[in-house]
């Protein structure tokens, strides 16, 4: 019996062509062998954090120590846990052509992504085209390799004329057509697309103009060759010689070709936003001298503008579907019409909702994940929309997806370094003090202080590093960092823990060096094996109350914060970051989180309770018939409470909503704390000005010398 050489599946919107490759989004499942046909496809198998245990799991089998500690990888994450007899077995694929090679997720090459060999398992993302309208011209604006491409080349073959007699097959069991009240216009134009990605910008305005042109001219002959009957070209080779070196005047007479002969034409532009990225990372100041005769960022622009958008623009009447995607807004003037992800039915076009990324999981892992594992692990994203009507849909990385289902699949899989290229070169450029408008390497530290970062009216502003020089919160947030909050979309938090080490490895070696966290290791150790909290308690303390400090009249800093910049701090000495990620879920104040930490003892783990009571809670108990704080008002009441004593702290209010009620209520500060003895120590942060701790460690852990801090835990 012949083995089966290829089981296909497509998973729509998966991934996109990155900035240097022209790679598709279509991932397949296939074996590895000569008659599968995708033997120069590349497998991307890559490791992503393990998905986090359960509270039960974390308490009996999650025995980590300093002592024992298993080398973590680049992104800081613990590999510990992997090792380690207790922890869930990695889950394997759900079955496999072969005993020797277990499934792999492959990326298409190409602008057929879509045409993959037909398979059995597809996440169909085919039912936004339902709402399309007859004419149409769109920005869709998503993170590297968030799905793009793959949008684009479903289009392509959507409306694709030379399509009509493939179409049952390709889309008759896809949404468009099953879902659909009534039957949806297709295989109507003409459709060409074009791919930015690859345009040459390190060279002069000259050498730039010539790439582009030589691309366009190239892309233009294939288009008139593959549709020659329809426009009545007998050697249609020939029919742009005359103007092969003027991009505009090859365009133009594309386009009135088309109109003379009554056609229509959908076209795509794909990563539009290229050269602008590829131009401006190259022009930074640190590159040599000899660069400079290179071609600007206006100049690139300017040419594009003129030469190439200005055409298309001007081609409405044959144009009727235009879809042009990329990552960052550039302002060009002939697009300024174009509201980047205005239309509603491009939404959800890219990206996987939950209950996608779970239909894909679930068809291929025996021990599929639960939501909450996948948005940890793979994070998540909102997306701004206007029209939300509430709260916000929210999408998983399809990218990111993809590398944790080969992460089950094989231990051995490569690190991603594709995704978050573009983020990773924006952090370089974060300057560590203010010489501009933007973002500095202090505002990435108050962003893990806090967890988040209210934003104003910045969200989709154009990129323009090479005249500002500033790194903006939107350049983060578009570059895939960041992601709007569900409830509010002014308001970013880290969209993955992937994005988290990458701010960590930026700001790292800062916090340390200013909070004089390199002697960590030892103020842990006198924690957890001597039950000394004093060490401890200096260096968490510092932090909190110089950000505090920073954030009066806006987002205060919090303990889970606080542990972020100090616990999975990087650059304290040997300790290798085995807490998980703490500011991925959002801290509510006055609501106790519990983390985990490892011991010094080789099996003890320590569960540690972590309350803040805000600033501002703490004045309007104060002040319960007034208006919100100002700055200076909460300034005032800071210094007050730095000179309170802990039983002042403890008799004082704090003004909290309950849920019970529904209503605001006011309660004593000594009453976050637990009335019945715990044996996990729980530290409450009150105004950020003080940390006070109860339930130190058991008496028996202790050195028989040790005298405590204070009577009380207080610092």
């Amino acid at each position: 019996m012949t083995m089966p050489t290829l089981s296909t599946f497509n998973f729509h919107f998966a991934s996109e062509s990155n900035n240097t490759t022209q790679v598709d989004v279509s991932y397949l499942l296939a074996l590895q062998s000569k008659d599968s046909g995708l033997d120069s496809r590349t497998a991307l198998p890559v490791r992503t954090p393990s998905p986090p245990s359960t509270s039960s799991t974390c308490s009996t089998c999650s025995k980590r120590s300093f002592s024992s500690l298993a080398s973590s990888d680049d992104n800081g994450y613990d590999r510990g846990r992997e090792s380690s007899g207790c922890e869930h077995e990695r889950k394997r694929p759900r079955r496999s052509l072969s005993p020797f090679q277990p499934y792999r997720l492959y990326v298409a090459l190409g602008v057929d992504a879509f045409l993959s060999p037909p398979g059995d398992l597809l996440v169909d993302k085919t039912k936004y085209i339902i709402d399309l309208p007859d004419t149409f011209q769109c920005l869709v604006l998503r993170p590297p390799q968030f799905g793009k491409t793959m949008l684009l080349s479903t289009l392509y073959h959507f409306y694709d004329s030379h399509g009509a007699t493939l179409f049952d097959r390709r889309f008759a069991s896809r949404a468009v057509v099953t879902a659909a009240p009534a039957p949806v216009p297709h295989s109507q134009h003409l459709s060409l697309m074009f791919d930015l990605s690859d345009v040459r910008v390190y060279c002069n305005i000259a050498g730039v103009t010539a790439s582009l042109t030589n691309k366009v001219s190239f892309i233009l002959v294939n288009f008139l060759e593959k549709y020659a009957e329809d426009l009545g070209l007998s050697d249609p080779g020939t029919y742009l010689v005359e103007v092969e070196h003027d991009l505009k005047e090859m365009l133009t007479k594309v386009f009135n070709l088309a109109k003379a002969r009554g056609r229509t034409l959908f076209v795509g532009v794909d990563n539009y936003d290229a050269p602008t990225q590829t131009s401006t990372l190259m022009a930074r100041s640190d590159l040599p001298l000899d660069l400079l005769h290179y071609a600007t960022v206006v100049e690139i622009e300017e040419f594009l503008d003129s030469r190439f958008w200005r055409p298309l623009m001007a081609a409405t009447s044959v144009i009727h579907k235009l879809c042009v995607t990329g990552v960052l807004r550039v302002n060009y003037p002939a697009l300024q019409h174009l509201e980047p992800n205005a239309m509603p039915a491009f939404h959800n076009a890219c990206g996987y909702t939950d209950d996608e990324a779970l239909y894909f999981t679930r068809a291929l892992l025996e021990d599929p994940p639960t939501i909450n594992d996948l948005h940890y692990t793979c994070g998540h994203y909102v997306f701004p929309f206007e029209n939300s009507g509430g709260i916000l849909q929210s999408f998983i990385h399809p990218r990111l997806l993809t590398d944790y289902i080969n992460d089950m699949c094989s231990p051995n899989s490569l690190d991603d370094d594709q995704s978050f290229v573009l983020l990773s070169n924006f952090l370089e450029l974060v300057p560590d003090h203010k010489t501009s408008q933007g973002v500095i390497a202090d505002d990435l530290i108050t962003l893990l202080a806090t967890g988040a970062i209210d934003v104003a009216d910045e969200l989709l502003s154009p990129f323009d590093f090479d005249a500002t020089r500033a790194v903006t919160w939107s350049m983060l947030r578009l570059a895939g960092g960041l992601t709007c909050d569900r409830e509010t979309e002014a308001t970013l938090r880290i969209s993955s823990p992937t994005v988290l080490s990458l701010i960590h490895s930026r700001v790292d070696k800062i916090v340390a060096d200013r909070y004089d966290l390199h002697d960590f290791v030892n103020a842990w150790s006198c924690f957890s094996l001597n039950g000394n909290p004093r060490l401890l308690l200096d260096m968490i303390s510092m932090p909190l109350r110089e950000l505090t400090q920073r954030c009066f009249g806006k987002r205060e800093p919090n303990l889970q914060g606080i542990f972020e910049l100090v616990f999975r701090n990087n650059a304290c000495g040997n300790y290798e970051c085995p807490v998980d990620p703490l500011v991925l879920v959002s801290a509510i104040e006055g609501t106790s989180v519990e983390i985990q930490a490892p011991s010094y003892h080789p099996d003890k783990v320590y569960t540690m309770k972590l309350t803040t009571l805000s600033l501002r809670g703490m004045w309007l108990a104060l002040h319960p018939n007034d208006d919100e704080p100002t700055a200076e008002k909460l300034e005032d009441l800071f210094n007050d409470l730095l000179a309170s004593k802990e039983e002042a702290l403890l008799d004082m209010q704090y003004q909290i909503w309950s849920p019970t009620h529904n209503a605001m209520e006011t309660r004593r500060v000594g009453s976050f704390f637990d009335d019945e003895q715990s044996a996990n120590p729980h530290f409450l942060a009150v105004g950020g000005a003080h940390i006070l701790m109860r339930h130190p460690p058991p008496e028996q852990q202790r050195d028989e010398d040790f005298t405590d801090y204070d009577a009380e835990g207080f610092f």
